[in-house]
């Protein structure tokens, strides 16, 4: 074990975040029959490998193993769905086992290229016949598509819109029949049977008003609850074409109630009860209310007569689980010392017990609303430290709770363990019944019977070492220990021992080797060459998109100003955070660092950590690196004000010491003002203290407020033309700017909640992010 771990970390070290794909592991039969692998690294760090079987010279290619990034039960649990970045496969029998591309769905052996970074998010139908994708255009912009899994035929929805990696812009209706997407700030309805029956209306006239995806949820009965402003929408979707297509005569809904504050589906989300009577409101990600919906009994809206929970401000709710008649479960990711821990909030379903007053009051140091009643938990906070997956039973009564070694079965009501049974790296855990679980780990998916402790493999997500069988000539592999065949219906079969022939590099027809290819994230290629007519071939095709090439020559900068690192030496960027006077965006940005294992530079203004000792503790524990934005939130440069050297020298010098008094630890010495405004006199002020000034060579424009944008004509984009705008202007070296926080005046959408697809993009580029020190250094 110790071995296998440790050349693991070896092949780490060697493999760079740009998520390269690389392949090795060559063997050739007699027949022409190649084994190869393909590894690619993930968000984070870790990487995997994936078996590929084809004949050569030119295919086909055939997948044999299938890493579950993502799965998905579905039609009930006849199907099984694993999505990775090779593509999209199903199980192909009701019995779970078999798995192939999805038809007509991009995959790796049908000639698309390998996703870096994380995966674009899919949404299929929970009958599994059709399923929703997003077609990149550009970085941040893509098509919506729905696919038809049974014919393969593909139907665009929408021609544009700006998505999102942590969820997606459309939601499916239980029954399968309708789904409902967010497409440049409005809400649309798409109908099934008006796509069978070839007459699809006009996007116009499926106009269900203003919003994002975040404004809709469908309840378990198919009613779809919608939220605009503060007033609560239930509308039948048998309905959906008489009120959208008569919508200046009918609302597209029946006001069911009002939520006590205006909703903003950047930061704020909903979820509905099981019979649609109730609704759990999670404000600014971690204000919690539940309230009755009554549109006839106003004082329900009186925030103080509300069930409240105020959760901690390095807080992030994930996920809400609110079964019929059981407690409501909020897991949570709390952000602590640099590491993640998950927590579970337990509270009472209001329809069933009235907790509404709790003895626990929010904390004392809380930046939002004060002396609201907390929500009565019904159970201590449940600590899952170590957890990596969760799943309700279907029925509600249980819990499974997958942890690196082992998989606990509890009950629901009150966490009591039920049954406990050994597990190897689970990633991703589903209910199939009440009784089968399918449990997907590093090495293997299987499905487990919990009532009869029978464990059945269902796929092998990737292979230590791969062979041709002596005896039969099909491909065996050795995972976790265990040794495995594949038969001639193309499943794997237990072997009892792992002895391959010798790997050959050569047929008498062919021979297979791995050249360095200059072409995108692809590092390699696998080449094929006839021995008798000397032809060489490659049998994957690389990626058609190529790495922008390094300038020719260096580029100046400013004289004390370090605007950006070197253009030529290394294909890197850093990204860099200003942090004024509102800590909004702070924690989505520095969850989405820790998913992909990169450094960012925050610079933090005096204001900001006077305003939120909590969130500067959280950022000096994170292991992000910290420089200085002065003391003050002023433009230093504006003729209103009187600023001569001391008066640097002491801003600079009170913001250490407000940080220190936080932190008891020191600020980088890197700075900039606010701003980016600034003068000769005050760097050479702030480099007689032995500070760096920091500027930038990208500016998003992600400062310019919804209300300046008539002030800064074409300045304001939403925030997927920002990151349109920042690939277009970022070279090697580059420093980009992003600002925290909300900019007096609000804005639609904000970049910081698109961080992720800012990262992908740059990744997908072949661009390293580091920390402004790093850039500084490799300059030298």
């Amino acid at each position: 074990m110790k071995t296998r771990c440790a050349a693991l970390l070896a092949s780490l070290l060697l493999f760079p975040l740009a998520a390269e794909v690389s392949f090795f592991g060559l063997d050739l039969a007699q027949d022409d029959k190649l084994l190869f692998q393909a590894k690619t690294a993930l968000p984070g760090g870790s990487l995997y490998a994936s078996l590929f079987q084809a004949k050569v010279p030119d295919g086909p290619i055939e997948q044999l193993t299938f890493f579950p990034e993502e799965i998905q039960c579905l039609d009930e649990g006849r199907s099984l769905q694993i999505q990775n970045r090779y593509g999209l496969f199903r199980s192909s029998g009701t019995d779970l086992h078999g798995f192939k591309p999805v038809k007509g769905f991009p995959s790796f052996v049908s000639g698309s290229q390998v996703q870096a970074g994380k995966l674009i998010p899919i949404q299929a139908s929970p009958d599994g016949r059709y399923i929703l994708s997003i077609q990149p255009l550009k970085s941040a912009y893509g098509r919506l598509v729905l696919h038809d899994a049974q014919s393969g035929v593909e139907t665009i929805v929408s021609q544009r819109l700006g998505y999102l990696l942590g969820s997606f812009p459309a939601l499916w209706s239980p029954d399968s029949n309708f789904f409902v997407y967010a497409s440049g700030g409005r809400l649309y309805y798409f109908s099934v049977e008006q796509l069978r029956g070839k007459r699809i209306p006009d996007e116009r006239f499926r106009d269900l008003g203003p919003g994002q995806a975040a404004n809709a949820r469908w309840s378990p009965n198919g009613s779809l609850f919608t939220i605009q402003g503060r007033q609560l929408f239930r509308s039948d979707p048998r309905e959906f074409f008489t009120r959208t297509l008569y919508s200046s005569l009918l609302s597209t809904g029946s006001i069911v109630g009002e939520v006590p504050f205006a909703f903003d589906p950047n930061f704020d989300s909903f979820e509905i009860s099981p019979s649609g009577r109730s609704i759990l409101l999670v404000k600014n990600t971690r204000s919690i209310f539940i309230y009755e919906v009554k549109n006839d009994d106003r004082s329900s809206l009186d925030p103080e007569m509300m069930p409240y929970l105020y959760l901690p401000s390095n807080t992030l709710v994930n996920r809400v689980i609110w079964p019929v008649g059981g407690p409501i479960t909020i897991l949570a990711t709390l952000l602590q010392n640099g590491e993640r821990r998950m927590r579970a909030f337990r509270v009472a379903d209001p329809e069933f017990a009235r907790p509404l007053i709790a003895e626990t009051k929010p904390p004392a140091d809380a930046s939002g609303p004060k002396n609201l009643p907390a929500l009565r938990q019904e159970a201590k906070v449940q600590d899952l430290d170590g957890v990596r997956d969760i799943a309700l039973s279907p029925d509600g009564k249980l819990f499974a709770v997958a942890s690196a070694d082992a998989l606990r079965i509890l009950s629901y009501d009150d966490f009591s363990l039920k049954q406990s049974l050994d597990a190897s790296s689970p990633i991703r855990l589903l209910w199939r019944n009440s009784s089968q679980i399918i449990l997907a780990g590093e090495q293997s998916t299987e499905l487990i019977d919990l009532s009869t402790g029978k464990r059945e493999l269902l796929a092998l997500s990737q292979a230590e070492s791969a062979g041709w069988s002596p005896a039969s000539g099909s491909a065996i592999v050795k995972t976790g220990g265990k040794a495995y065949a594949l038969n001639q219906a193309g499943l794997w079969d237990d072997a009892m021992v792992y002895a391959p022939l010798p790997a050959s590099s050569f047929s008498a027809n062919y021979r297979v080797f791995t050249d360095e290819v200059q072409a995108g994230s692809y590092k390699n290629a696998v080449m094929v060459r006839a021995i008798k007519t000397l032809k060489t071939s490659s049998l994957v095709l690389p990626p058609s998109k190529r790495y922008a090439p390094f300038p020719l020559k260096d580029e100046e900068r400013v004289p004390d100003v370090f605007d950006h690192g070197s253009r030529i030496r290394r294909r890197e960027v850093a990204l860099v955070f200003d942090l004024y006077d509102g800590d909004e965006g702070l924690m989505t940005s520095l969850n989405v660092l820790k998913d992909y294992g990169i450094k960012g530079t925050f610079f933090l203004n005096g204001e900001f950590i006077r305003r939120y000792p909590g969130a500067v503790k959280d950022l000096a524990e994170s292991g992000m690196e910290l420089g200085s934005m002065f003391f003050a939130n002023w433009n230093l440069t504006d003729g209103n004000f009187t600023v001569d050297a001391e008066f640097i020298r002491r801003g600079l010098a009170r913001n250490e010491d407000d940080f220190f008094a936080v932190c008891g630890r020191e600020l980088s010495a890197i700075w900039h003002a606010p701003h980016y405004s600034i003068n000769s006199m005050m760097l050479q002020a702030a480099k007689s203290l032995g500070y760096a000034y920091v500027g930038r060579d990208v500016d998003p424009l992600d400062w310019v407020a919804s209300q300046e944008q008539y002030r800064f004509p074409g300045m304001y984009l939403d925030a997927a033309g920002i990151v349109e705008r920042v690939m277009e202007r970022k070279q090697p070296g580059s420093i980009i700017a992003l600002r925290m926080g909300i900019p007096a005046g609000g804005r639609g959408d904000y970049l910081y909640n698109r961080l992720d697809i800012l990262i992908n993009a740059l990744i997908s580029e072949g661009y390293e992010i580091v920390p402004v020190s790093t850039l500084m250094e490799h300059s030298k």
